[in-house]
């Protein structure tokens, strides 16, 4: 709850000066009051400490953030290299046969040329 103060006597006397009677005045004053009243208990503000808790969350929160981000890169990484090694085996693997090919194809032509 807030704390603030309500003056409906002063609210009061202002509403009588206005032209209400007095005891419209005082009745409208009351009305407002309460619903002044119940209003502000409805309102939850944040403390020092509730802030002070948020900052912290939010530190570890980074913190994890950041641990997960490296741990990300690392993987890419070394997915990467992965990618790298397999396509080089790939490319011998492909030499390799085309080398074998091209020999046979000759053999191939010498024995029947």
């Amino acid at each position: 709850m807030l704390g603030v103060g309500f003056d409906t006597l002063k609210l009061a006397r202002s509403l009588e000066s206005a032209g209400f009677a007095p005891k419209q005045a005082q009745d409208t004053s009351a009305a407002i009051a309460q619903s002044f009243s119940e209003w502000q208990g409805s309102i939850d503000l944040a403390t020092r400490d509730d802030i002070r808790k948020l900052e912290l969350e939010l530190q570890k929160l980074e913190a994890r953030t950041q641990a997960d981000a490296l741990r990300l890169e690392t993987r890419i990484v070394e997915n990467a290299m992965l990618i790298e090694r397999k396509a080089a085996d790939t490319i011998r693997w492909v030499f390799g046969i085309s080398v074998a090919q091209a020999s046979l194809i000759i053999a191939f032509l010498k024995m029947h040329g």
